[in-house]
């Protein structure tokens, strides 16, 4: 079996690429070579032109593994996660909290099968693009967080989203948008923001405690608060009491938005801009996970 090693140096604000000798060092007996990303979206081209492994070792976080994901063949690759980034929600998922229980995972031979969400989206000027996701993926409110940590407060490490988080619900504001869930006429709605859930964890928030990712679904979540009520979410998240959720959450196979006005998505902690469509359609057991 082939395991070939993607390492995305910027994870984790740097930390990846500080540790980089020491994290190949720990897999150097196993992997049968490995290639260190220069840019965004390298990750990916890395994963298409090794089109002979058998497994690939994601070193970084959401991000990389997203991009790695994308430029995978999944029908026949296999992943394998070293969380090294700042929210890690796919890897605290699957029970990763420690490298050395993600050196031990690399090794397993077995593996677990997980959902993807496949994301299609258009451009305001109406071009058109398309992602595969492994987490999460967010329009208004969440993708304002990760695009203010990401951009301005990663130094600050997993308290970046935190501390985004009441940055941006200072200038929370409802978004008019049209949501068909499975198919359904759907509705016209004003909605502060729109999380697409695959996994129980957002960043550092257990957010959706009872989602899972191979269940043939995503858990679609929509927020409807002001600073107030945003600021009282974030507490009742960061305490894990659950004693406030200005939010409706239910499952769906797949979803379409239509937005008045172009958006931020967020994909796998990635920021996509200017977003006027965004379809979301669940691929059932797609990515294979080794456990």
């Amino acid at each position: 079996m082939k395991r070939f090693a993607i390492l995305n140096p910027v994870a984790g604000n740097g930390k990846t690429g500080r540790l980089q000798r020491q994290l190949l060092e720990k897999i150097s007996d196993i992997i049968g070579g490995y290639a260190v990303s220069e840019y965004p979206g390298h990750c990916s081209e890395i994963a298409a032109r090794e089109s002979s492994a058998d497994v690939f070792v994601a070193i970084g976080g959401d991000g990389t593994i997203g991009e790695v994901v994308n430029g995978m063949d999944c029908t026949r690759q296999r992943l394998a996660v070293i969380p090294t980034g700042t929210g890690n929600s796919l890897a605290r998922d699957m029970g990763i909290r420690t490298l050395k229980q993600a050196f031990t995972r690399v090794h397993a031979e077995g593996d677990s099968p997980i959902d993807l969400l496949d994301f299609s989206f258009t451009f305001s000027d109406g071009t058109a693009g398309r992602r595969l996701c492994t987490s999460t993926a967010s329009i208004g409110y969440a993708a304002r967080v990760t695009d203010l940590a990401n951009r301005h407060l990663k130094k600050l490490g997993p308290l970046c989203y935190p501390v985004a988080s009441f940055y941006a619900a200072l200038r929370n504001s409802a978004i008019p948008l049209h949501v068909s869930v499975d198919g359904e006429q759907g509705d016209d709605l004003w909605r502060t923001g729109i999380i697409f859930q695959n996994v129980r964890f957002a960043a550092n928030f257990e957010l959706f405690p009872d989602t899972c990712s191979s269940d043939g679904s995503a858990d679609l979540m929509e927020t409807d608060a002001g600073f107030f009520g945003q600021v009282l979410h974030i507490v009742s998240v960061l305490t894990r009491l659950g004693f406030y959720r200005p939010v409706s959450v239910r499952s769906a196979a797949s979803v379409d938005l239509e937005l008045q006005h172009p958006q931020l998505l967020m994909i796998d902690g990635e920021i996509v801009r200017d977003i006027i469509r965004v379809s979301m359609k669940v691929k059932p057991g797609a990515l294979r996970c080794c456990r």
